[in-house]
């Protein structure tokens, strides 16, 4: 599949699953399903577990809201004031399921893809920018280099762990930590040499592979 109509696809479903029912919801679980046996990758299962782990604060912080703030019948009337609300659970435990959904989607047809791809599709998706005065290389360029800062940032916050670990002093080892990680991140951009980026440019996809996201699309407004 064209990276431009995988990115396409994806947004399709993110967007479908904004206003959220539990039809578009099982709908959007046959369709993941359905392509990963078509294309099935161990990788895409491990990089959706990642993810999810990574975003384990705020699937939390989504079900508090909603089960404990959504008025309605107590789920357990014994603790009184302090039970969640049966139907807030209900719509907690769906957002939830989306966001997953959401997050496989993202990890199935986009992130499963080379970083050149990636970047040359949304590229590609760039050029009516041009009639508004946007330069589509300086923002492939802005965006190449955001992606390798994200990288190189996570490896130097491990990095920085060692400073937690033998401190162990909470609050005050945590502030030593981020500020350690603001200096080399200084330091970095002041000492890093200028490069060369590069990447190659996509060809426009063929035309009929548009009826994926059309069809994604139709499924999605008639469920």
């Amino acid at each position: 599949m064209h990276p431009v109509i995988r990115i396409a696809s994806f947004l399709v479903i993110a967007i479908s699953l904004a206003q959220i029912n539990q039809q578009k919801l099982i709908t959007a679980a046959i369709i993941l399903l359905l392509l990963f046996f078509i294309q099935p990758s161990f990788h895409v299962i491990r990089q959706t577990l990642k993810l999810i782990f990574r975003l384990r604060w705020l699937f939390i912080s989504v079900f508090i809201i909603y089960a404990w703030f959504t008025p309605g019948l107590l789920l357990i009337p014994e603790w009184g004031g302090f039970s969640p609300y049966k139907e807030g659970t209900v719509m907690g435990l769906i957002r939830i399921a989306a966001l997953i959904i959401i997050l496989s989607a993202l990890s199935l047809l986009v992130l499963n893809q080379l970083r050149n791809e990636i970047i040359s599709a949304i590229y590609w998706y760039c050029r009516p920018l041009r009639l508004l005065g946007v330069s589509q290389e300086r923002l492939a360029a802005r965006l190449i280099l955001t992606m390798e800062s994200v990288t190189k940032l996570e490896s130097r916050w491990k990095k920085t762990a060692t400073i937690t670990e033998v401190e162990n002093n909470g609050i005050q080892s945590q502030y030593r930590r981020v500020l350690q990680l603001f200096k080399e991140v200084v330091n970095s951009a002041e000492t890093d040499e200028l490069k060369t980026i590069s990447f190659s440019l996509l060809a426009a996809p063929v035309w009929y592979q548009w009826f994926i996201p059309l069809s994604l699309l139709f499924i999605f407004l008639v469920v």
